[in-house]
């Protein structure tokens, strides 16, 4: 994506890379970043390693169905 120049070495995405997700990335269109864990243990752990750093995180996770609105 375009930002991924203006984010090169971005310390947030560093810093969830020494959490140990199966993948981190920002988003398509802005400077949020994401990680995707296998297990929801490891994720909660690292949900509370950046609260507990005042980082703005949340807890999500995939749908299990989609809706079509047609």
């Amino acid at each position: 994506n375009s930002f991924r120049l203006v984010w090169k070495n971005n310390a947030t995405e560093e810093r969830l890379k020494a959490l140990e997700p199966v993948a981190v990335s920002l988003s398509g269109s802005g400077p949020t970043c994401f990680a995707y864990f296998s297990e929801k243990k490891q994720a909660l752990k690292a949900l509370k390693t950046l609260k507990k750093e005042k980082q703005e995180a949340y807890l999500v996770k995939p749908l299990n169905k989609s809706v079509i609105f047609e």
